[in-house]
């Protein structure tokens, strides 16, 4: 079995050790969110997990149901910008990780 373990700092939040100010929400940071999608997809994940409590289960998998029909738009935060894209079946655009690889 192979596990990919992914951090990133949390988008839209004071919960960081240090306060991160960006709106993930621009073009630019946009981009940068398909980038991370585009190399996760190129891994061909088989499953994809998200920080949340427990309790909130329920709702974000009723989300992930609306996101992938095409009737929610994703909020930012990286659970749902990073986690729902990657997750989806997202297929990679051909050669978007080539300039990671060694």
């Amino acid at each position: 079995m192979t596990v990919m373990v992914l951090g990133r700092y949390h988008f839209y939040t004071n919960q960081n050790l240090f306060r991160v100010h960006e709106d993930v929400a621009t073009a630019d940071r946009q981009r940068d969110v398909a980038e991370v999608v585009d190399c996760l997809a190129a891994y061909q994940p088989t499953h994809v997990a998200v920080e949340l409590v427990a309790t909130d289960q329920e709702a974000v998998d009723a989300h992930y149901r609306q996101f992938l029909d095409g009737h929610w738009d994703l909020p930012p935060n990286e659970r749902y910008q990073v986690g729902f894209w990657g997750g989806s079946g997202h297929e990679a655009t051909a050669g978007a990780c080539d300039r990671f690889q060694e």
